[in-house]
């Protein structure tokens, strides 16, 4: 958090140091989100649905839930 009296430069200083918020940081920005749909084209059934990579982690379903 940035009290008032830091300036930007302090304040990414001390951030760049925080180790183990920068490798959250990291890991969040670069982890890559998809989703995946399988349907059979004769009957419309639903064979595979892959909405996230762990709902319990990320609850978000991307199949259903994300914007296209």
């Amino acid at each position: 958090m940035r009290t008032s009296s830091a300036n930007d430069a302090d304040a990414l200083k001390k951030l760049g140091a925080d180790c183990p918020f920068m490798q959250a940081l990291c890991e969040n920005k670069t982890r890559g989100q998809a989703a995946f749909v399988a349907l059979d084209p004769r009957n419309g059934q639903i064979k595979a649905w892959v909405g996230s990579r762990d709902f319990t982690q990320d609850p978000f379903d991307h199949v259903q839930q994300a914007r296209r």
